[in-house]
């Protein structure tokens, strides 16, 4: 017949006595997760409607809170989801708010520039019998210059809508290469335009895309003066302004715009819009 031994083995901790509350120590839960690499994604609709689909990311995160930035309630939402707002032309800064399941947050702000609606120019007038000289670009067929020396020009679609030009239509300049160095466009007024202390500034947005350009406008009239500034900003509309006070009485019968005046043509293309004579 077998025999069955049960051997009990007791172990002790000699010196070493543990505490109930050392038994019930959870501190290794009140480790806090952190929320990172937290990114905006927006989409911004081309159908000038408005309509801006956003979309936020991060790590270490289930929830999120979309500041807008219109001014409307701020959204509540999970991971992997969007939203979509509609828009006023305007700028606007997104505030994302990532949230983790320890409640730390984490926040990420994006600018973004919408457009609802484009500009659609109808108040031109180069008459100087009517009112103030003004050129916003509205007609698609039919330019207003006329080119000098080789090179193209014609209204074409905004390449760049900002806060500086909403236009839908602008003037798009083609510095074909093999055009004289001295090309132009040329513009005639059907009536002088006289230079005054309320209308002495000779105003000309440009975008340019591609280098800095130095844009000369030669003024014919009672008196001939050409005037150059340099545009710097690329991708973006700037506005120029010369200052033509010191002619103050005189007219203008014409101007004649030119983009890099002296430089070889090297298929370089740049827009302009909103040619005033101003205060």
């Amino acid at each position: 017949m077998k025999k069955i031994f049960f051997i009990t083995v007791a172990f002790s901790l000699i010196g070493c006595e543990i505490s109930e509350e050392e038994i019930r120590d959870t501190t290794f839960a009140d480790i806090s997760i952190v929320p990172s690499s937290i990114e905006i994604d927006t989409q911004i609709s081309n159908d000038n409607s408005g309509r801006v689909i956003i979309t936020p990311s991060a790590e270490g995160t289930s929830l999120f809170y979309i500041d807008k930035g219109d001014g409307s309630p701020i959204d509540e939402i999970n991971i992997g989801e969007s939203i979509e707002n509609f828009y006023s032309t305007g700028d606007y800064t997104i505030t994302v708010t990532a949230e983790s399941a320890t409640g730390v947050q984490l926040s990420l702000t994006k600018e973004i520039f919408v457009l609802s609606t484009c500009t659609l120019d109808e108040i031109d007038n180069i008459n100087s019998d009517t009112g103030p000289l003004l050129i916003d670009i509205k007609n698609a067929y039919n330019s207003l210059f006329t080119n000098l020396g080789g090179i193209n020009s014609s209204p074409e679609t905004n390449p760049k809508h900002d806060l500086n030009n909403t236009s839908c239509t602008v003037e798009k300049v083609s510095m074909n290469s093999g055009c004289s160095s001295f090309a132009g466009l040329l513009i005639t007024f059907p009536n002088d335009y006289q230079i005054s202390e309320s209308s002495d500034v000779f105003s000309i947005s440009i975008f340019s895309l591609e280098k800095n350009v130095e844009v000369s406008v030669f003024f014919i009239g009672s008196q001939n003066y050409e005037l150059k500034q340099t545009v710097e900003n690329l991708n973006q509309w700037e506005t120029i302004n010369f200052d033509l006070s010191p002619y103050n009485g005189e007219t203008l019968k014409r101007v004649i715009l030119y983009f890099d005046k002296g430089e070889p043509c090297d298929d370089s293309v740049y827009y302009f819009d909103h040619i005033e004579l101003k205060s």
